[in-house]
């Protein structure tokens, strides 16, 4: 897959492949779920992986999403949010990784660690001061152990609403270095 993978910046024309794909990688990252966090999952999935909320997203000027692509398949991708934040204060200049999903094939094969790469070249060159995101913690330990070996922390909890329920996904974040130039 190293070969031929390449990351470029989604178009609106990748909205119809990009649902598909968010949508199984969300899926598919957690397993073992209740029944009742099925449903939930189920619901989330239908509105937030539909191709024209995926459009709508594209068209935001402060959401950045990188694909990762193994020739001309999808494999991966990482959503970028300027100025959101983890609740109503406003905290200074961070930016959420709002998403960074993989297809099972591409996980362990360094495609993940060339997402986060883009994604924090980009929020240090805009100047961001910190980096969070928001991880179920409870259920995906491994995305946990994957920020955590990228030097983001757990601070804290925040509200996620996923369906019709309210989670506590895990706030982790990313203190980024003062860039310093001439």
């Amino acid at each position: 897959m190293a070969d031929n993978l390449y990351i470029r910046l989604a178009t609106p024309e990748d909205a119809p492949q990009l649902a598909t794909l968010a949508a199984y990688t969300f899926d598919v990252a957690y397993p073992n779920v209740s029944e009742e966090d099925r449903q939930y999952m189920d619901e989330y999935i239908a509105e937030a992986f539909h191709p024209e909320a995926i459009r709508k997203s594209l068209a935001d000027a402060r959401i950045s999403v990188w694909l990762a692509l193994d020739g001309h398949h999808m494999v991966g991708y990482a959503k970028l949010v300027r100025y959101q934040y983890p609740s109503h204060q406003r905290l200074g200049p961070w930016a959420n990784l709002e998403k960074l999903y993989l297809s099972p094939q591409a996980q362990n094969q360094g495609v993940g660690s060339q997402l986060m790469r883009v994604v924090l070249d980009t929020v240090q060159q805009e100047r961001f001061e910190r980096l969070w995101v928001g991880v179920w913690g409870s259920v995906n330990q491994g995305a946990v152990r994957f920020y955590e070996r990228w030097g983001f922390a757990h601070t804290g909890h925040y509200d996620f609403k996923m369906g019709g329920k309210v989670y506590q996904d895990w706030l982790m974040e990313l203190p980024l270095p003062a860039q310093t130039y001439s």
